[in-house]
């Protein structure tokens, strides 16, 4: 089991790395608990369906609708966790070196995990961004090779 990284040092990573979480949406007190689901995460769910099933690992039919989602998460999904969206910004141009970039939170990709803690979803997210990061900077060394 690895250890645990205390909260703090987690957001700092997340400063550092300019990842901010969009939403964070805690299953069981948000979604299981009212009769109603809030308007804002009706729209979130509307918005990114497909996304967010990916992320709670679900394959379920196109059919089903929201209500009924919510009220299998618990009881037949076992997701006690969190749902969170984190924003990371797109690199716009790299260094000569490939060390760094420019960048702006005015142009974002957004990513959907679930996890069973705010710090297993966090690690998740700073996992993923940094998948992201090289992934792009490959993109822009491939780019640039075919341009030489």
């Amino acid at each position: 089991m690895t250890e645990k990284r205390p909260i703090r040092e987690i957001m700092s990573d997340f400063f550092d790395n300019s990842i901010r979480f969009n939403h964070i949406i805690h299953i069981p007190t948000q979604l299981v608990l009212d009769e109603k689901i809030p308007s804002n995460i009706r729209d979130l769910f509307e918005m990114s369906w497909d996304q967010i099933t990916n992320a709670l690992n679900l394959k379920v039919s196109d059919h089903i609708t929201l209500e009924d989602l919510c009220c299998d998460l618990i009881g037949r999904y076992k997701k006690y966790g969190f749902l969170g969206q984190i924003a990371i910004p797109v690199p716009r141009e790299f260094s000569d070196d490939f060390s760094s970039y420019t960048f702006s939170f005015g142009l974002t990709h957004t990513a959907w995990f679930y996890a069973d803690s705010i710090e297993e979803l966090s690690e998740k997210a700073l996992e993923y961004q940094e998948k992201y990061i090289e992934r792009k900077k490959k993109e822009a060394k491939e780019s640039q090779a075919s341009h030489e």
